[in-house]
């Protein structure tokens, strides 16, 4: 179900084009009927042959109420851009189609209105006037249609003309339902009731949604479209929704609505990419009001690159967006067009991510928030991925890998290896790369097994051909485990500089047999303790603890973890509080 929307000039007939549309003025406040000029948004809808509803903003004109045209124009399909031909182009025709071409409105038709007024040949010259307007500033042409809203004439044609544009656009109906609040009222007995423009999938009676950008649940309590009660309302439609929120916090113009897996970002610090003309004239770090979607917000803007193409924009408030989402930067307190941008990713806190996020958006077109990510972490999930992928990507089970990451990867491990000559267990080695899915450090692992540059022994990674050898250290603490015997060795007896590794080393190496709490073996002390219950009980019936403390001579502190590691050695098991010896 599409939604349209009026451009153009205060007093141009912008309301009384959609009345004659669909026989409803769109005006619903007040001070609006009062003053005959549109203030906030207004709603009204038409039905095609088919019975189908066509949704169509009424968006204020007048220069005051920028920021609510640009809230009406951020889900609409086709925008009729409307001049008076009577008065003809005016300054807010320019702002108007400044901003329509700043949010990149593509499909547009340009409505001649009020020809009634005018002669024929002065209507004419209007309407070659606007599209020459037209032309330099979206450099292209549009199609146009001349009616008068007052008499009729010609509106039949532009309904056939708006169907025609509308048929033109793909239509996408799949994802998470979402919609950004347009509108807010209460109905009496009813309760709390929200408006916008349904984007996404389709959304169903109490279906439970989040509140963004707060996060806090809310429930679809029922659905209207176009003054009908629908169980189910589908994408593209205007949505009024009653609804029962399940936090504290209030709702606003600006806050989306959303099911879970929608793809709404919130930030209150962002990173945009603006476009190129956009920074001049603009200082750093100076003040600018924001309108992004049905939210606006007051910040300031601090440019990151020379160019002043790439932008944090710090917020007084956090919005909630879509990536690759346009916006405008409108002067503060008045009604100048700065210049738009595309909102990207909540600015980076780390100085490293920060820079690699402005060299994406530097020196990369805006596409998916799957691809920036990709590019960023050099990795992605593959489902639900969207996007182009960068050259040489490679496909694993569950993720995309870029090589540039792989390869980082490979010569980290390859350095690792390289200090490590007693060699790493793939729980050490993948230790390093907890950051990433370990199916990413797996993939370089089999590589370099593949390629015969890293070699797997008695579980431990080694570089092919490295020698393996005891440091100093180390050697001074095998010789103290190996006199203390079956009384073992103490880590925090060994205070020098690098201890706790070499003790790691010797443990890998299987000199040292780690008991735990800090307490090791040597492997000759405790193959013989172990090798003693082994052969004293085999064959015999599970045997209590008491018996094996009798025939070692050791306390619990040594003997249970000697007992659990023959256990994970698979060399006894236990029954409860007793252990027996496992026959071969």
């Amino acid at each position: 179900m599409p939604t349209i929307g009026t451009a153009g000039h205060v007093d141009h007939g912008k309301s009384a084009l959609i009345q004659a549309l669909c026989g409803k003025n769109p005006m619903h406040l007040p001070e609006e009927l009062k003053r005959e000029m549109t203030i906030d948004l207004g709603f009204a809808h038409f039905s095609d042959p088919e019975g189908n509803p066509v949704g169509i903003i009424d968006v204020p004109g007048h220069e005051r109420f920028i920021r609510n045209m640009v809230a009406g124009m951020s889900s609409l399909d086709l925008v009729l851009f409307v001049i008076a031909a009577d008065e003809g182009w005016m300054d807010m025709s320019e702002e108007h189609l400044r901003v329509i071409h700043a949010l990149h409105m593509d499909s547009l038709i340009l409505v001649v209105n009020k020809i009634d007024k005018v002669p024929r040949d002065e209507a004419e010259l209007v309407r070659e006037d606007a599209e020459d307007n037209v032309q330099r500033i979206l450099g292209r042409t549009i199609p146009v249609c001349e009616v008068s809203a007052l008499s009729g004439e010609g509106i039949p044609a532009l309904k056939q003309k708006i169907l025609e544009e509308l048929g033109k656009i793909p239509r996408q109906s799949e994802g998470s339902p979402f919609f950004f609040v347009d509108r807010i009222f209460s109905v009496s007995g009813r309760g709390l009731v929200t408006a916008g423009t349904l984007q996404g999938g389709p959304l169903k009676l109490d279906s439970k949604l989040l509140q963004y950008p707060c996060g806090d649940p809310l429930r679809i309590k029922s659905i209207q479209s176009h003054a009908s009660q629908l169980e189910e309302a589908l994408p593209g439609s205007r949505v009024a929704c009653n609804i029962k929120l399940g936090g504290k916090a209030e709702l606003a113009r600006g806050d989306c609505l959303a099911a879970r897996g929608a793809p709404i970002l919130t930030a209150d610090n962002l990173l945009v990419k603006l476009d190129a003309s956009a920074g001049k004239g603009m200082k750093n770090h100076s003040e600018i009001e924001l309108a992004l979607g049905t939210a606006h917000a007051l910040g300031k803007i601090h440019f990151l690159n020379e160019g002043q193409t790439v932008a944090q924009i710090a917020l007084n408030k956090t919005i909630s967006y879509l990536f690759g989402q346009y916006g405008v930067l409108i002067q503060p307190g008045g009604s100048s067009l700065m210049g738009a941008f595309r909102a990207l990713i909540p600015a980076d806190k780390d100085r490293r991510a920060r820079r690699k996020s402005l060299e994406i958006a530097e020196s990369q077109p805006v596409g998916t928030l799957q691809e920036f990510q990709l590019l960023k972490e050099g990795y992605c999930a593959l489902e639900n991925f969207r996007g182009r992928l960068p050259e040489g990507t490679l496909s694993l089970e569950h993720y995309y890998l870029c090589r540039s990451l792989l390869e980082e990867i490979i010569q980290d491990m390859n350095r690792l290896l390289k200090e490590e000559s007693a060699g790493l267990t793939e729980k050490d080695l993948f230790q390093h790369y907890r950051n990433y899915p370990r199916e990413l450090p797996a993939h370089a692992v089999s590589l370099l097994l593949e390629k015969g540059t890293v070699e797997f022994k008695d579980n431990l990674y080694f570089l092919k051909g490295q020698k393996v050898s005891l440091t100093p250290l180390g050697r001074q603490i095998l010789s103290l485990a190996e006199a203390g015997g079956l009384k073992g060795l103490a880590s925090k007896e060994v205070t020098a500089p690098g201890s706790q590794k070499e003790f790691q080393n010797l443990c890998r190496m299987k000199k040292l047999v780690f008991l735990g709490e800090g307490l090791y073996y040597s492997r000759p002390a405790y193959e013989e303790v172990s090798c003693r219950i082994e052969e004293h009980f085999a064959g015999k019936d599970a045997f209590p603890i008491a018996e094996a403390r009798e025939l070692t001579g050791l306390s619990r502190k040594f003997l249970l973890p000697v007992l659990n590691l023959m256990q994970e050695e698979k060399r006894l098991v236990r029954e409860g509080d007793l252990r027996r010896i496992l026959t071969p």
